[in-house]
């Protein structure tokens, strides 16, 4: 009885183990993932998403976005003012991020020698967050605006910091 015992259990670990491998080896796929948790936007405002493809190690990986707009600049630095603002969603737990704005710019006042104008997307500050294939990235913006995002590696070189009593 004891061995008709031990390989039932056996089985139920057998079959325990298979599937476990089936959910790991089968993700979900990130750009079906299901966003109706999410608040509808405000009227003059919306969303947006990053989709993330999934890596091998996820650690390795930061996403950096930041929110902006196309404009006719001279040859001072501009940048858009705001912030993100991150915020949850009741009852899930998931995180979303609020672009607060004004629309105004911020410039630096240098005399441009030649007064010429050219094309450019200003930008706001970067939110880096760490990188996740499970969840979108969700991003809530004015009208008229646009969110870009890079896709960050940490590199192999480790250095060492110097001690500064030395």
């Amino acid at each position: 009885m004891f061995k008709n015992i031990s390989l039932f259990i056996v089985f139920i670990l057998v079959i325990s183990c298979k599937n476990t491998q089936t959910v790991t080896q089968n993700p979900i796929d990130s750009k079906h993932q299901d966003i109706s948790m999410y608040p509808v936007p405000q009227e003059g405002f919306k969303r947006v998403f990053i989709h993330l493809d999934q890596q091998e190690n996820e650690d390795d990986f930061q996403i950096e976005f930041y929110a902006g707009k196309t404009m006719e600049i001279d040859c001072n630095k501009h940048a858009l003012m705001g912030r993100f603002n991150e915020q949850n969603v009741t009852g899930w737990g998931y995180n979303y991020y609020n672009f607060e704005t004004n629309g105004d710019f911020r410039t630096t006042l240098m005399a441009c020698p030649d007064d010429e104008k050219h094309l450019e997307f200003v930008k706001s500050t970067t939110k880096m967050v760490p990188y996740n294939s499970k969840l979108p990235i969700v991003i809530y913006i004015q009208d008229g605006f646009q969110i870009k995002y890079s896709i960050w590696k940490r590199q192999e070189l480790v250095l060492d910091a110097t001690d500064s009593d030395k």
